[in-house]
């Protein structure tokens, strides 16, 4: 991990929340990459799946992790789990460049209504698919979590929301 704690109001599914608190706890980008480093070199490991609550939602730090893995020249490839709407093509860009290939992201619903109910702040639509779209384009995997059962729910909804993760 490279942060503890999330501000956000999942708790009654989401353990981040409720076991790290709301204040996030961000990490040196240069200690990250000490210990991504250490994992390839004594372990042999090729891949780092971070499984921050929200990566990146520190201002500045995906910059400076990429920009501390360049000046290792640390060659790993690495995923992230973190809400789209911290994302833009430029921060893809220069993630993918220092060895991004995977996002984890919460989309849970596409209902605004359930969403509310739930109190779940969704991205928007167009948002998500630009940022999917980008990252087929460029060979980066997406992987979407959805909850099927949020109050309000209807197998109508439900159908819905299996429907729009295809």
């Amino acid at each position: 991990q490279a942060s503890f704690g999330c501000p956000y109001s999942c708790s009654y599914y989401c353990t981040y929340g409720e076991y790290q608190g709301p204040k996030i706890r961000q990490r040196s980008a240069k200690k990250v990459v000490q210990d991504m480093t250490k994992l390839k070199e004594v372990y042999g490991i090729q891949a780092v799946q971070f499984r921050d609550p929200t990566f990146g939602l520190k201002k500045g730090f995906i910059d400076d992790l990429c920009t501390e893995i360049e000046k290792q020249g640390l060659q790993i490839k690495w995923g992230i789990e973190t809400r789209l709407d911290l994302l833009n093509e430029e921060k893809i860009s220069r993630m993918q460049a220092v060895g991004l290939v995977n996002i984890n992201c919460g989309i849970e619903t596409p209902n605004e209504e359930i969403a509310k109910a739930s109190k779940r702040k969704l991205v928007s639509h167009q948002h998500q698919e630009n940022i999917i779209k980008f990252c087929n384009k460029r060979k980066i995997n997406i992987n979407a979590f959805f909850i099927l059962g949020l109050e309000m729910d209807t197998i109508e909804s439900i159908n819905q929301t299996i429907s729009y993760a295809l």
